[in-house]
C-alpha cells in the first residue's frame, strides 16, 4: 500500500513537498489539517525523519504524527476567554 492510497489524493499533494525534503535527507516538522474517517477536522503535528544507511543513502523516512486538535481548541478557547475579560 502506498501513502497516496492511505491519505487520498488531496492530502498526498499537500504532503509531497515535505516527503521530498525528508527523502533528500533532512528532517521535516510541520502541521497539517486533515479530516478523520468520520469527516471531522483534525490538526496534526508531524515529523518526517529520514532513514539513512551507513553509506549515507536515504532509504526512506519515519513518520511521527500527533493529533493536536484538542490542544489547539483549548488554546483558542483560552484566547477568546482572555479577550472577553481584557
Amino acid at each position: 500500500m502506498k501513502v497516496r492510497d492511505i491519505v487520498g489524493e488531496q492530502v498526498f499533494g499537500n504532503l509531497m513537498p515535505h516527503m521530498e525534503i525528508a527523502l533528500a535527507g533532512t528532517s521535516e516538522a510541520f502541521s497539517v489539517a486533515v479530516r478523520d474517517g468520520s469527516g471531522d477536522p483534525r490538526q496534526l503535528s508531524v515529523v518526517y525523519q529520514p532513514y539513512i544507511d551507513d553509506r549515507g543513502d536515504v532509504l526512506g523516512f519515519f513518520v511521527v504524527a500527533e493529533d493536536e486538535t484538542e490542544l489547539k481548541s483549548g488554546i483558542i478557547a483560552l484566547e477568546h476567554s482572555e479577550e472577553r475579560y481584557a
